[in-house]
């Protein structure tokens, strides 16, 4: 038992995951969120996960009843020339009968005590605000914020979904009807000559086939993948078969070749109206930036019936950037509540791996997030 449970005994109390809790973690999460994610998304994220030898799951419980969870996402992380073992915390949810009583404080020191000398060797992850104050209490440290990048084929669907900022609200409100309020985002969104060359240049390589993967071809994803700087998931083979085994979630890979080499890849996933970029390979962009440029261009014509287009990252490429706006900036900042998040981490026993690290040092993806 914990130190922390056997000083300060409550109604509601504080343990590990067991094999019997996992129905009631999902009845809680959808009462939380109001999504059911079922066994099979359970099985995945936190049973089948490669990098831990436990459900990395903490619960608060009250009459046997699973009233709180605080739940852990495991990567192996490339930090440098060296893997480590790092943990993002996920799913996070209270019973609404429950809130302010201090379970979140509570699951996280059970946590920290228990993986204080265990392997993981870190936290890091982009809480909301209200668990962002959470985790800055009990040791986190702010790294940076990492922007959304959009590009708009219908900013209509964006408006309805996403209007959100007082500026936004008056400029709708200005116009007699959304479309008119669009066009004007739309205006806003007038890329400036130069970007507009860089658009039209002619990136088609000699020789170079873009082949399209309903199923993720996860060895050829690793051998595109170099030795890259920046805090990463390794990009290993076992890496992209779990992670793209993700049940709530279909993947397609574009991927150019050169007789019948591997060259560079983009990896999709559609939610709703929005086609999300979430994978760019080789993460050393500047080695195949003609690729994914090509790669670019052929996911944005293939799905150009879809209203937007995301990608998310602190070093996207210039051709994701030369054709998407952040969020953090005007004029998307003006229109739309920014999703931008706030990278938080936390280093795990003595040494210092990441707590004094700046964004620059980070090379995430959206794959590297536990909700993607």
């Amino acid at each position: 038992m914990s130190q922390y449970t056997a000083q300060k005994p409550k109604k509601c109390q504080i343990r590990h995951f067991r094999s019997g809790d996992r129905d009631q973690l999902i009845r809680l999460h959808d009462t939380v969120f109001g999504h059911n994610w079922g066994h099979d998304w359970f099985e995945w994220k936190f049973e089948n996960n490669p990098y831990v030898d436990h459900v990395p799951v903490i619960v608060a419980t009250r009459d046997d009843q699973i009233v709180g969870c605080r739940a852990f996402f495991a990567l192996e992380m490339r930090v440098g020339a060296t893997t480590r073992i790092g943990l993002q915390p996920c799913d996070t949810m209270v019973h609404p009968d429950h809130r302010r009583q201090g379970l979140f404080s509570r699951m996280n020191e059970l946590a920290l005590e228990y993986y204080a000398d265990r392997r993981p060797d870190f936290f890091f992850n982009f809480p909301n605000e209200h668990s962002k104050r959470g985790n800055l209490k009990h040791g986190w440290k702010v790294v940076g914020t990492v922007p959304m990048y959009y590009r708009l084929h219908d900013p209509v669907a964006l408006a309805e979904k996403r209007v959100e900022s007082d500026r936004s609200k008056e400029l709708v409100h200005a116009y007699s009807d959304l479309q008119r309020a669009a066009s004007a985002i739309a205006d806003e969104f007038t890329s400036p000559p130069s970007l507009s060359e860089r658009w039209s240049l002619d990136t088609d390589l000699e020789g170079v086939r873009i082949e399209r993967y309903e199923t993720p071809p996860c060895s050829l994803l690793a051998s595109i993948e170099r030795e890259s700087a920046g805090i990463h998931a390794n990009r290993s083979p076992e890496f992209y078969r779990w992670r793209l085994a993700n049940p709530e979630h279909d993947y397609v890979t574009y991927m150019a070749k050169r007789d019948g080499d591997a060259l560079a890849a983009v990896v999709v996933s559609c939610v709703d109206d929005c086609v999300r970029l979430i994978e760019l390979v080789p993460r050393e962009f500047s080695a195949r930036e003609n690729e994914i440029d090509r790669l670019v261009r052929t996911v944005i014509s293939e799905y150009s019936n879809r209203s937007y287009f995301t990608a998310f990252g602190i070093g996207v490429p210039n051709p994701v950037r030369n054709r998407f706006f952040p969020d953090t900036r005007v004029p998307l900042s003006l229109f739309v509540k920014s999703t931008a998040r706030t990278l938080l981490a936390r280093d795990i026993g003595d040494a210092t791996v990441v707590e004094d690290s700046s964004p620059a040092e980070w090379g995430l993806t959206r794959l590297d997030l536990d909700t993607t």
